[in-house]
């Protein structure tokens, strides 16, 4: 008898999760219809006028909003506040910014740090429709949860509309099992060069959900000088290569694409550079450690 009520009562409680999970897949899939429904209602293919549609813009990003806000529910953050805000602020496929992760963003704490919150489903919808987002030329988002929490091209499609998030070094962080979990050390820029990073991003997926806290990078990273010389002795060729093709010596198209290579694969020395000295300074343990604890807050 026993054997039988154990039986039943797990019966119950698969079927209830069963519900439940029938439930969320329902709200996932309303608010993917509706959001896109949305752009397909502000992108006509034609001319429209923006005065006309702002108000109903505001509206519809509202209606999302409060979706996403059903679908995400608590933030599961330790130390996060308010409802969240939606993380997507345009519908129009001409505005920076059109195409950012389907997520709700929250505060965490008194230092400016930020979580965006939302589901392994979305997340696995967004990562679909950003399979080719870029061009050909260009390093689209990996296709896989471990490797988009690892890439630069996931953080800059999906959390910011106007710089290229640019990875200075992975961070090493520790998560239960089960848990995937990816840190790095960043800058957000326009340009490639020097300098150095000066932010940590943590992405984790746990127990159906997937979260981006971002923060400031502190202790603040230094500059290294060695680092340093090897993007100015890359800066030095890509020059010279330029100016060959204004002194006629290679044509004007060889030298702008020799200059081009130069310049990146100098860009990518220097981070090279700054990964592995940055574990000899003073503050590496800290930012290690910053990391860790951001990795800790998730799924509270």
């Amino acid at each position: 008898m026993k054997a039988l009520r154990n039986f039943l009562a797990l019966g119950l409680c698969a079927a209830a999760l069963g519900a439940t999970q029938a439930r969320a897949d329902a709200l996932e899939d309303d608010y993917l219809k509706s959001r896109n429904v949305y752009i397909a209602r502000f992108n006509p293919g034609k001319e429209i006028d923006f005065a006309k549609i702002e108000a109903p813009l505001k509206r519809a990003l509202a209606d999302l909003q409060g979706k996403m806000r059903k679908i995400v529910g608590k933030p599961g953050v330790a130390g996060a506040t308010g409802e969240g805000k939606y993380a997507i602020d345009t519908l129009m496929k001409d505005d920076v910014g059109f195409g950012s992760l389907d997520a709700l963003i929250f505060n965490v704490g008194a230092d400016k740090t930020q979580a965006y919150v939302t589901t392994s489903g979305l997340f696995g919808a967004w990562l679909k429709e950003h399979r080719d987002w870029w061009e050909k030329d260009m390093p689209n988002v990996p296709q896989d949860i471990a490797g988009a929490l690892s890439a630069e091209a996931f953080y800059t499609q999906a959390i910011s509309a106007d710089a290229a998030v640019t990875k200075f070094a992975d961070i090493p962080v520790k998560a239960p099992e089960g848990v995937t979990a990816r840190a790095m050390l960043d800058r957000r820029q326009q340009d490639d060069g020097p300098g150095a990073p000066d932010e940590l991003i943590v992405g984790t997926e746990r127990g159906g959900r997937i979260y981006i806290l971002v923060a400031r990078a502190i202790p603040k990273p230094p500059v290294i000088p060695a680092c340093e010389q090897v993007w100015k002795d890359a800066e030095k060729k890509s020059d010279e290569a330029y100016e060959k093709g204004h002194s006629g010596a290679m044509k004007d198209e060889e030298a702008t694409n020799l200059g081009e290579t130069l310049r990146s694969d100098g860009d990518k020395a220097f981070r090279a550079c700054y990964a592995e000295k940055i574990k000899a300074t003073p503050v590496y343990a800290k930012l290690v450690e910053r990391a860790q604890g951001l990795v800790e807050r998730v799924g509270k």
